[in-house]
């Protein structure tokens, strides 16, 4: 983004739009991404990208995106923030519980 300067430092990063894991090396001006550009010894991606993964990164400074974790414990239930510990707490014990059925299932 013209507007956003040039760059004055950069960090090699993973794509976060799929699992394919592409690297990138995200330009920034201080703590705003100016671009992303595709980092050529990228296992995945070997230098080349998708149009998502080169051009909308806006996600990473947009005002609306969440910081802290949400938890819901059925899907009829509201999203509710949560610390990172209870979030990682209850996905370790989801977790536990969906192997002890397996289990007993094989």
């Amino acid at each position: 983004m013209v507007e956003l300067g040039m760059p004055n430092r950069s960090v090699l990063t993973t794509c976060a739009y799929c699992g394919v894991g592409c690297s990138y090396k995200a330009e920034l001006r201080g703590d705003e991404v100016v671009r992303m550009v595709p980092h050529k010894d990228g296992k995945a991606n070997e230098g080349h990208s998708c149009v998502k993964g080169r051009f909308a990164f806006g996600y990473a400074s947009h005002p609306d995106r969440r910081l802290k974790p949400m938890l819901t414990e059925r899907i009829t239930d509201p999203w509710r923030e949560v610390e990172w510990e209870q979030a990682i707490g209850h996905v370790g014990s989801r977790m536990l519980d969906i192997q002890a059925r397996h289990a007993t299932t094989t």
